[in-house]
């Protein structure tokens, strides 16, 4: 734990937080216990032999060592387990933009083929299919941006991130598993039907938007901030936390 306090103790493990409640309430018990005797009961002590006491205590004390052995070795494991969740975090934090820029952008095509652009009015139903190509286009090779991270570890960090990249994999996975196929001439006339890219739009939104949560928390997490260099810095480019767009 790098900081003390109470939420800190308590989230760390449940194992530690228990054995730590139960040496508290032994220890509680046993100096009320004593005190008890010693100032009602004296005579109770007067039958009590040295040998015993240090037999009982030794007991004792060799399950305390074993419990606290245990928790140590927990500990440790946990804590080697969280950093290696926090190097998964780091590699994400920067290798994930690129991704989540493509399903964005194929999700904008989507957007305008469905809405029509904002700025102009729609020149024909061919552009509501030529839209829904270029969204397809984007959302090809995805497996080339799509580095399966070690999603175990990565949990022991951060469980939610984890989470969210798990239900972002399964939605890329179902997009690449419903291509667009041949479109047809009527289709083209008559404007490509709804059902042929809303389902792979939604996936495509839910996708970007699990990701973009899950690169914010992971680069929060590992701490790890792109910054451009000056000598390979565009004009009015200060870009911290997030990898620049390619040209």
């Amino acid at each position: 734990m790098r900081k003390f306090g109470m939420k800190e103790v308590f989230s760390d493990d449940w194992r530690q937080t228990a054995f730590w409640l139960s040496v508290a309430l032994a220890t509680l018990i046993a100096g009320f216990s004593f005190g008890w005797i010693w100032r009602d009961r004296p005579e109770a002590l007067a039958n009590v032999r040295v040998l015993d006491v240090l037999t009982a205590i030794g007991t004792i004390g060799a399950v305390v060592v074993a419990l606290g052995s245990t928790w140590f070795a927990q500990r440790k494991e946990a804590r080697v387990k969280r950093r290696e969740g926090r190097i998964v975090a780091a590699q994400l934090s920067t290798s994930l933009p690129p991704l989540i820029r493509r399903l964005e952008a194929a999700v904008g095509c989507f957007r305008e083929a469905r809405d029509g652009p904002d700025d102009r009015p729609r020149d024909g139903t061919w552009q509501i299919t030529a839209l829904v190509e270029e969204g397809y286009k984007y959302l090809g090779g995805l497996d080339k941006l799509l580095h399966l991270p070690d999603l175990g570890a990565l949990a022991w960090a951060d469980e939610k991130a984890a989470h969210l990249i798990a239900k972002a994999i399964g939605s890329i996975r179902h997009i690449q598993a419903h291509p667009l196929g041949e479109v047809t001439a009527e289709e083209v006339a008559a404007g490509l039907p709804a059902q042929r890219y809303y389902r792979v739009a939604r996936h495509a939104a839910n996708a970007a938007s699990w990701l973009e949560e899950a690169r914010e928390k992971c680069s929060k997490l590992s701490k790890v901030k792109y910054r451009v260099q000056d000598e390979w810095r565009m004009p009015e480019q200060n870009i911290c936390g997030y990898v620049p767009e390619e040209d």
